[in-house]
């Protein structure tokens, strides 16, 4: 089998494995109690299913990252411009992504809260408290990032796919996913919670199909691959 068959191939197979990482993400949520005072967040890091969700957050960019390159893989061919400012966007969104799962994984969660939980006096706890109320507050914000990266790598791939009748639902997947994202946009940094009713289901689904839809895609370009 021909390198770039074989490296289109794993970018499919991780492509469906974005699938797999969207709907744990999206689902898991509902198998432990969402957090309300400070100390629920804390208690977070001793249960079993808010820690596996972490390991999949942490997995999850890398296996979107390789999916982002398959597609400029296969449309840079034709659509170099436009697959490289997707990429690109990719990067940094995936990127971003990647680094601030690690510091919740392990930072948030396995050093300060566990170190808040064993702490043994008022001003321990204090200090610990602080440096999470910081790091919340810092990451909340870069969620404006990631956003509009993301919703420019969905922009800028669907014009790259215009022209290829193959990738017509892909194509209108990544824009329906871009607009989501601009809905989460207005209604977060806009004040306009009223735009968010829709999102806890058709953003979910929205976004797994999405990437299922990539899946099936790079799969059947590397069946077109020629040695």
């Amino acid at each position: 089998m021909s390198s770039p068959r074989l490296f289109l191939r794993l970018t499919a197979i991780c492509a469906m494995a974005s699938v797999i990482t969207t709907l744990l993400n999206t689902q898991l949520v509902h198998f432990y109690p969402a957090p309300v005072t400070f100390q629920d967040r804390v208690l977070l890091s001793t249960h079993s299913v808010y820690l596996f969700r972490q390991w999949v957050l942490w997995l999850h960019p890398l296996v979107t990252l390789l999916l982002a390159v398959g597609l400029y893989q296969a449309v840079r061919a034709t659509e170099r411009g436009w697959a490289q400012a997707g990429l690109l966007f990719g990067f940094l969104e995936k990127g971003l992504e990647f680094v601030g799962q690690t510091l919740h994984l392990f930072t948030v969660n396995l050093n300060w809260r566990s170190a808040y939980l064993a702490a043994s006096t008022a001003a321990e706890r204090d200090n610990i408290e602080r440096k999470l109320a910081l790091f919340a507050d810092v990451w909340n914000d870069c969620y404006l990032v990631l956003w509009v990266s993301y919703a420019l790598f969905a922009i800028f791939f669907a014009v790259a796919l215009r022209e290829d009748p193959s990738a017509r639902w892909l194509r209108w997947s990544l824009y329906l996913t871009a607009l989501l994202t601009a809905v989460m946009v207005v209604s977060d940094y806009g004040k306009q919670a009223w735009m968010a009713a829709v999102l806890p289901v058709a953003y979910p689904f929205g976004m797994t199909i999405c990437r299922l839809f990539t899946a099936v895609f790079l799969w059947k370009k590397s069946n077109q691959v020629t040695v």
